[in-house]
């Protein structure tokens, strides 16, 4: 835990690698439309993991799924390092 003035934060790992590998285009024959990461079977049946389908940029999705990384405790333990 790293104390910066007032500000106090936890520095985590993310698997970044095992994330991306879950995002696909929403529709892959129109560009710039949208992307959705989807949870595996095994993932939705054993923790609260849920799909996220997001309208703009893939880096957009990755913020989203960022925060609930550091927010949630079932994606937490899904892909922290």
């Amino acid at each position: 835990m790293k104390t910066n003035n007032l500000l106090t934060y936890n520095i985590m790992a993310i698997n970044f690698k095992r994330l991306n590998s879950q995002i696909k285009p929403l529709k892959p024959e129109a560009r710039h439309v949208g992307y959705i990461f989807i949870a595996t079977d095994k993932q939705k049946r054993e923790s609260l993991v849920d799909s996220i389908a997001k309208p703009g940029s893939k880096r957009s999705l990755i913020k989203v799924l960022t925060y609930f990384i550091k927010t949630d405790e079932n994606y937490r333990a899904e892909y922290s390092l």
